[in-house]
């Protein structure tokens, strides 16, 4: 299984199995765009013509931003388009958002929440959300 493209913009669409994505980006200031977009093309291979798969957000602490979403993919190619609205990112730092398949990880995408310069480094990765 591959996600060929998984990224947050400022807008995607999806029609006739094309995925369009406008303004790709990996960070943001939540009380300036409170609606922004994670679009997914997801690949499985010939012998796996199905999928339930989930997409968690972890804020810089490992905690869940908000509910796990359920993908399901449906075919060898399938794209998603989620939108996403007022999600409450008040913590400055690294957020991940993980693609996950029955308890993989298959791809991973941070979002870097505020004025993320001055930030300590910190120990939570993505494979944190896998637990």
């Amino acid at each position: 299984m591959t996600a060929e493209i998984f990224s947050f913009c400022e807008f995607a669409s999806q029609r006739g199995g094309s995925l369009s994505i406008q303004g790709a980006f990996d960070r943001l200031d939540p009380e300036a765009v409170p609606v922004f977009y994670t679009a997914l093309r997801i690949r499985l291979p010939a012998q796996r013509p199905l999928a339930d798969m989930q997409m968690v957000t972890i804020d810089p602490n490992g905690n869940l931003v908000c509910p796990p979403v359920a993908l399901k993919v449906t075919g060898p190619v399938t794209n998603f388009v989620i939108k996403n609205r007022n999600v409450k990112m008040k913590l400055p730092g690294v957020y991940h958002t993980v693609l996950r398949d029955e308890g993989k990880m298959i791809a991973s995408i941070p979002l870097f929440v505020g004025n993320t310069a001055s930030l300590p480094k910190r120990n939570v990765s993505a494979s944190s959300c896998l637990n």
